[in-house]
């Protein structure tokens, strides 16, 4: 089954919208194990469907000059795969192209790339819900929501106020410039801590170099487990003299797993609860985190 290119520049997302709704990701997998449309394969009667074992088997040329042929097994999975990576780069041209011809225009992306963004989340949201593949196919959709982090790291210009800050003077004495809170801040974002939607850079800027915490109103709500956040504030203690003990002092982090409950204060008690469960038994979410921080560090030493 062919599916039908529907993505333009405005909707790059467009085709894998159709395909994913339901009713249409339905017929493509019934279309798969399907005998009958499938007869132009159907080479000699080769042709069998396993659709509980979840494959196909199929005579295919192995060898154009002599013609010689092989029973190959295909899985759904495989084609699925398949088909995502092709609309994937297909998705990520059309934004490509689209975002540097706003660029050429005199105008900036950052719209564009939240709309796109917005409509990639929604997707996620609806597949997740509703879809018994999306162990294959999110991480396809968060290979694109992380392109779109990249690409809107690299056109947003950083206001002027924020350009004139002094990282080193504020309330967590930074180690580092604003320049390195900038690529902390889209790293939390790739790495799902924090919302893009609900935090600006500029605001997450202002929390890190603000002199006192309590003459701003801006807040950082993690949207991930106390433990991710946690984990992700000690491996970047790294860059501030004073940023662990004066978390729960600032009154300015907060935690937020879930959309439907209040939001609540990051406290010295979870921090020192979650080091000391990782003291005993490192985990998978903290080394990878604590990976991309490494590797965050040696960019900005270049």
């Amino acid at each position: 089954m062919r599916i039908k290119e529907l993505s333009t520049p405005d909707f790059p997302l467009r085709t894998l919208q159709h395909f994913l709704e339901k009713e249409n990701f339905e017929k493509y997998e019934a279309h798969f194990y399907d005998e009958y449309i499938n007869r132009e394969v159907n080479y000699n009667g080769s042709f069998q469907s396993f659709e509980k074992e979840g494959y196909v088997t199929v005579m295919l040329v192995v060898d154009e000059a002599s013609g010689e042929m092989a029973l190959h097994k295909i899985s759904f999975t495989e084609r699925l795969n398949y088909m995502l990576t092709r609309e994937k780069e297909l998705s990520l041209q059309l934004i490509r192209e689209t975002r540097q011809k706003i660029y050429n225009s005199g105008h900036y992306p950052a719209n564009y790339l939240k709309e796109v963004k917005q409509n990639l989340k929604s997707l996620s949201d609806s597949v997740r819900e509703d879809n018994k593949y999306q162990n294959v196919i999110l991480p396809f959709l968060n290979k694109i929501n992380t392109a779109l982090v990249k690409l809107n790291g690299g056109g947003i210009q950083t206001g002027a106020s924020i350009k004139s800050v002094k990282s080193r003077d504020g309330f967590f004495k930074s180690r580092i410039s604003v320049f390195g809170l900038r690529k902390i801040y889209y790293l939390a974002i790739e790495l799902e801590i924090i919302d893009q939607d609900q935090l600006s850079e500029e605001g997450f800027i202002e929390v890190f170099t603000c002199p006192d915490p309590r003459v701003i109103s801006q807040k950082i709500v993690f949207k991930c487990t106390t433990k991710k956040a946690v984990s992700f504030i000690l491996c970047i203690e790294q860059f501030f003299k004073n940023l662990k003990p004066s978390i729960e002092k600032s009154q300015l982090f907060y935690t937020k797993e879930n959309t439907n409950k209040e939001s609540f204060l990051l406290s010295q008690s979870n921090i020192d609860a979650v080091k000391c469960r990782l003291g005993k038994k490192p985990e998978n979410e903290f080394e990878e985190i604590a990976k991309y921080v490494s590797d965050l560090k040696l960019k900005l030493k270049k």
